[in-house]
């Protein structure tokens, strides 16, 4: 392929930020680059496809297919794409093959205990429209913790997403380590809405390959999130009993230790508004 346009895809589990990522993107260089949030919406189809030994069986997948074909077609327009979803992680190792080192990657991660309360409060796991096709499981042939295959059944809705931190996550840092030649940016959604400063921004917007517009800044107050909602309590201590779960967050950077109660029962159970 040649074109100096890049794409780049955000590898995150979902409710890390990437709604506000991209209507942010959109609000401030629209007018340079195409910005999407999820546009096959499962149509990568990550229970049949993570892992899979052929790369491109995912492209029977016709809207996967078709998206990919709109992407090229960007990119031999020397255009800057940005999909911010969460489902296109299972899509990395075809977009890789098929872009090259035009494909570039932000694995975006967020504090697993909030990640997976935040989840839960959507139910993932009953929701028939992602059973089917993007809720992995330990009974899926391509992930890694089969070992909790046997304890699924009895786990609760907020340690089944804690599973689908950890698995998203350790793909993320699986697919940074096969493929050196394509550039990935390491983010926490923690880190964009706490520094006193647009550094980690401007240094993402580099990445991406944009101009830094301090535009984008002064849009990190405003709450873009669409689906807030709230669950029975529960104990978000229970990510004590997954050893590989805590040992990620520490390796991310997560104190669990740092957690409080009273924030996570105010945002999650109902009471007071935090950032999501």
């Amino acid at each position: 392929m040649n074109s100096t346009g890049t794409a780049t895809f955000f590898l995150s589990t979902g409710r890390c930020g990437t709604q506000w990522i991209c209507k942010a993107l959109s609000a401030v260089y629209s007018d340079v680059a195409v910005i999407t949030h999820e546009p096959t919406q499962f149509g990568y189809s990550p229970r049949k496809y993570l892992r899979a030994t052929d790369v491109n069986a995912l492209l029977n997948e016709r809207v996967v297919a078709l998206h990919l074909q709109n992407v090229k077609d960007l990119l031999d327009g020397n255009k800057i794409y940005i999909e911010t979803g969460w489902p296109c992680y299972v899509a990395a190792p075809l977009l890789i093959d098929q872009l090259g080192t035009q494909c570039n990657f932000v694995h975006l991660v967020r504090n697993p205990v909030k990640v997976a309360l935040s989840l839960a409060t959507h139910n993932i796991y009953k929701r028939e429209d992602l059973a089917a096709s993007a809720a992995i499981s330990p009974l899926d042939e391509g992930v890694v913790q089969k070992d909790l295959a046997d304890k699924w059944s009895t786990m609760t809705e907020y340690e089944k997403t804690l599973f689908w931190w950890t698995e998203i996550n350790l793909y993320a840092l699986e697919l940074r380590k096969e493929h050196p030649a394509n550039k990935f940016f390491f983010l926490r959604y923690e880190d964009i809405f706490s520094s006193p400063d647009d550094q980690l921004l401007k240094a993402l917007i580099q990445f991406i390959g944009l101009e830094y517009r301090p535009a984008l800044e002064q849009l990190k107050v405003k709450n873009v999130d669409k689906y807030r909602f709230h669950m029975t309590p529960v104990d978000w201590k229970l990510i004590f009993k997954y050893p590989k779960t805590c040992a990620l967050a520490k390796e991310l950077g997560y104190d669990l230790d740092d957690l409080h109660g009273a924030e996570l029962s105010g945002r999650y159970y109902g009471g007071t508004s935090h950032p999501v």
